[in-house]
């Protein structure tokens, strides 16, 4: 075992590395901390007191003490109010000591300069976490196990299993600690460890190596769609600043589609059925929805094509702004001021001293057929107007229709308001009721 974790420590740590071993002081950790010095290495220790265990919690920390003392290591010893943190973020006991020791692990390296973390993670244990995640919903990456690097984050001692851990121990006459929760059943790695691993060894004595071993087999087959993955990206997305698109005339040469298009999507919080319900609106199975929303982010459905924004960056505002006379005559400096995505300027000029412009940004209206305040709002179900060059009224969402406005581009319309009647959807289209005339004296041009 010795000689298999040194070749190892060759591959996962450089010359220039520093070191941080974390320790238990159980039987794992305690063989980490010997072989790495029989392999000729400096390193210091990291020990978290997570104060479950009484008296025993305290007891391994003053074993770990001697330890650090006799291997002349620097030890950094911490107690973590584990059960409060738990119940503080709604955590299990195991999800929250594990984010407590990792965040401190990243916090002692971040201070103190350490490029290598090891960790003493074994055969058994990684075998533990692969039927751990099969007791839920997992992918490919859930059954390739605990990763041997992950970033700072190494597992020299993955390829080495408890029984061999326990030998060397014996071997070289080395003391360590046990924590009696290990033996509990309370806990559902416990319960993995103690009743169904060993009832699959009754099955086959090389349960263990052969999980390991299809795990490593699996690994390959990840790298392969990573590969592939990596050419759908380029041929079918595009990553704009506030937006991403991935084009749909690009990907039916990708499948499974749901692979691939989970696979991209998950990054940005949306799950497994929400892509599903997604394929099946592009497919043209369902048409009932074509908005899909995840903690920060929206995806909305054109012809062809999906686009995703954060939240922030679309206005749904249901925001009303008011615009009196006094505003317009300088009271309120509306030039300079924005309504969420849309910046107005405001002037008042004489109706002989202008002449129309042909311009969606720009709005003139004959300034005596208005009603003040005027009202700045979104647009609401049952709007209508009366569309400049039409005879008769029209619904908003039919004029919508029109322009082939989706659902997110009907939200982020605003509609300017005069004594309840639309004088102008901004951008778009004025009313007929409120246009420039031969008679018109004074115009409000708004931009």
């Amino acid at each position: 075992m010795l000689e298999k974790i040194k070749k190892k420590l060759q591959i996962l740590i450089s010359t220039n590395d520093k070191i941080l071993l974390t320790v238990s002081g159980g039987p794992d950790s305690v063989a980490m901390v010997d072989i790495f010095k029989k392999a000729g290495y400096t390193f210091d220790i990291a020990h978290c007191n997570f104060m479950l265990r009484g008296q025993d919690s305290d007891s391994d920390e003053e074993f770990v003490n001697l330890l650090a003392n006799k291997y002349n290591s620097k030890l950094y010893a911490k107690k973590c109010e584990t059960r409060t943190f738990a119940a503080e973020n709604k955590l299990s006991i195991e999800m929250a000591a594990r984010q407590l020791r990792y965040d401190w692990f990243e916090e002692l390296s971040q201070k103190y300069g350490y490029t290598k973390i090891a960790t003493a993670h074994n055969l058994d244990d990684n075998v533990e976490t692969i039927l751990m995640n099969m007791t839920h919903k997992t992918g490919l990456k859930g059954l390739l196990g605990i990763p041997e690097i992950n970033g700072k984050i190494i597992r020299p001692m993955l390829d080495v299993s408890k029984s061999e851990i326990l030998e060397y121990l014996k071997q070289n006459n080395l003391d360590y600690r046990i924590d009696k929760t290990n033996a509990e059943t309370v806990f559902q790695r416990n319960k993995i460890r103690h009743i169904i691993i060993p009832q699959f060894l009754k099955l086959n004595p090389a349960f263990l190596q052969n999980v390991v071993d299809t795990s490593s087999n699996l690994k390959q087959y990840e790298e392969l769609f990573r590969n592939i993955f990596l050419d759908f990206k380029l041929e079918c997305v595009k990553e704009k600043e506030n937006e991403i698109e991935i084009d749909l005339n690009n990907v039916t040469k990708y499948k499974p589609l749901k692979l691939f298009l989970f696979e991209y999507l998950r990054k940005y919080g949306f799950n497994s059925t929400q892509v599903e319900n997604i394929i099946e609106v592009i497919s043209g199975i369902n048409e009932e929805s074509k908005i899909f929303q995840s903690s920060e982010y929206q995806i909305y459905l054109q012809e062809k094509l999906i686009k995703i924004l954060p939240l922030k960056s679309i206005n749904l505002s249901s925001e009303k702004y008011f615009i009196s006379i006094e505003d317009l005559n300088g009271k309120k400096d509306y030039s300079k001021g924005s309504f969420d995505e849309i910046n107005l300027s405001f002037k008042i000029i004489n109706a002989e001293n202008y002449s129309i412009e042909k311009d969606s940004r720009i709005g003139a209206f004959d300034f005596d057929k208005l009603s003040f305040p005027l009202k700045l709002r979104k647009w609401e179900e049952g709007d209508y107007f009366y569309p400049l060059g039409m005879k008769g009224k029209k619904k908003l969402s039919d004029f919508f229709t029109d322009l082939k406005f989706n659902t997110l581009d009907k939200k982020k319309v605003w509609i300017l308001e005069s004594a309840g009647k639309i004088v102008w959807i901004v951008g778009y289209r004025i009313d007929n009721r409120f246009r420039i005339t031969k008679e018109t004296k004074k115009i409000l041009r708004l931009e």
